[in-house]
């Protein structure tokens, strides 16, 4: 099909960014996972100050309705993406930072005793597979070219200006169909299939 053909261009002509999302991504969740195994109180610190608001939020859905709670995740999850991408726009940091910011969580989270209770670290992975495998391209895709977007914006500012900016511009609008797509999977798998691993 056309467009899976475009979206595979993208990505090849991106996949420098591709890898350094990765490599940011995860080299921040190996960080996370250390921090949570050699400075456990350290991470426990951090987990209660994160663990409050989230088990607000779950309660709050607690007896809504699963697509509701899907779409609440859908949006939570898009408004991440479409904060990398704005973001790019604004000098660039901020999608290394989230890059960083969500693999970190991801360790810290599976390494920690409070999360796994129960259910160890090989069961936590299982949980996560089925809406990560989504979820994390998502993440690494708007991460690509947030990247792209930043390194062409940082070019012009410094005298050397290129046409790529606006390309890439246009690129992310063909390319949000697969990232709404990945992340309406990834949403509707972890209500109704990860959520019941746990």
């Amino acid at each position: 099909m056309r467009i899976l053909r475009y979206w595979h261009a993208i990505i090849k002509e991106h996949r420098l960014f591709l890898l350094v999302a990765s490599v940011l991504f995860f080299g921040s969740l190996v960080a996370g996972v250390l921090v949570g195994l050699l400075i456990p109180e350290t991470a426990a610190a951090l987990l209660e100050k994160l663990i409050q608001p989230l088990g607000e939020m779950a309660e709050s859905l607690r007896n809504k309705p699963l697509y509701i709670r899907a779409a609440y995740i859908f949006f939570n999850n898009a408004r991440v993406m479409i904060m990398m991408l704005v973001g790019a726009y604004l000098g660039g940091l901020i999608p290394p930072l989230v890059l960083l910011a969500n693999g970190f969580l991801i360790g810290l989270f599976g390494s920690s005793p409070v999360m796994t209770e129960g259910i160890g670290l090989a069961g936590f992975l299982a949980a996560l597979a089925p809406h990560g495998v989504f979820e994390i391209p998502a993440i690494l895709l708007s991460g690509m070219l947030g990247l792209r977007i930043a390194k062409e914006l940082w070019s012009g500012l410094l005298g050397r200006p290129t046409e790529t900016l606006g390309r890439v511009s246009r690129q992310i609008l063909g390319f949000s169909p697969l990232m709404i797509l990945l992340l309406l999977a990834a949403a509707i798998l972890e209500i109704y299939v990860s959520a019941r691993l746990i």
